[in-house]
């Protein structure tokens, strides 16, 4: 695992994060990152088993958040203890992720995170589009997360 540098335009963009207090520097952690990388992958092969839309949804974000994960950990980032963890993923990705579907999907990722939390929190139903374009999404993500870090 060897992530390729980031450009001056994303460096000052994640700076930015940082000082708004949604990210903080950490050490650069291969190991954690691949971890996460893993568990997306892993997960990312049950997807297709899976029938019920809610949990499809459910896994599909769960594969994205940790291809999240494995970008912060590799790149020496993690999310600031406290509400907006997700949401400071979501940011994260789309300065990271450019060009072609990968950075599309990274912008899709606060859609997904949105319907995630109304289904947890209030028990909306997710419908069967929803869930295809999660699980869209999701491989969208893992295959440009793994073009960045494999």
């Amino acid at each position: 695992m060897n992530p390729p540098q980031l450009s001056v335009k994303q460096i000052a963009d994640l700076a930015n994060v940082v000082k708004a207090n949604r990210l903080s520097r950490v050490s650069p952690d291969l190991n954690k990152a691949e971890t996460f990388l893993g568990l997306a992958i892993e997960a990312i092969t049950e997807l297709p088993n899976m029938k019920a839309n809610s949990i499809r949804y459910d896994t599909a974000y769960n594969i994205a958040h940790n291809a999240g994960e494995a970008l912060l950990a590799a790149y020496g980032y993690r999310t600031v203890s406290g509400p907006g963890q997700h949401m400071a993923v979501g940011e994260f990705l789309e300065i990271v992720l450019i060009g072609g579907a990968v950075q599309s999907a990274a912008s899709d990722f606060n859609a997904l995170r949105e319907g995630r939390n109304a289904l947890h929190y209030q028990g909306k139903p997710i419908g069967k589009l929803q869930a295809d374009f999660a699980c869209t999404t999701a491989h969208a993500l893992i295959n440009g997360v793994q073009k960045i870090l494999i």
